[in-house]
């Protein structure tokens, strides 16, 4: 496992994670789980997994730390609606559109 420099609360919401999570994963695969969906919720992103085990706890992740987890169709939907709005208003001529704005 990488070396990851976190500060206290950085940890304490790593533990969190680790507990919410940790079912019948074993330890190994919790910490492994654990860790990359914290480093998701960092750079507020997704985990994408077919885990059920985790895919069960997304919504409750979500809230703790922020991270999104999900299957890859639900990414893929995602990417989808979002190059339909960056379409649709560069069609209707909002300036920046398509040159990475935010469209939430």
């Amino acid at each position: 496992m990488p070396v990851i420099n976190l500060n206290y609360s950085e940890m304490k919401k790593l533990g969190d994670v680790k507990v919410l999570i940790a079912v019948n994963g074993g330890p190994t695969k919790t910490e492994a789980d654990s860790t990359h969906i914290y480093l998701a919720s960092r750079y507020n992103g997704y985990f994408i997994t077919l885990d059920k085990r985790l895919l069960k706890k997304a919504k409750e992740v979500e809230i703790l730390c922020g991270a999104k987890i999900a299957t890859p169709s639900e990414l893929l939907a995602y990417v989808n609606s979002s190059v339909e709005k960056l379409t649709n208003q560069k069609n209707a001529g909002y300036p920046g559109a398509g040159a990475g704005v935010p469209i939430e």
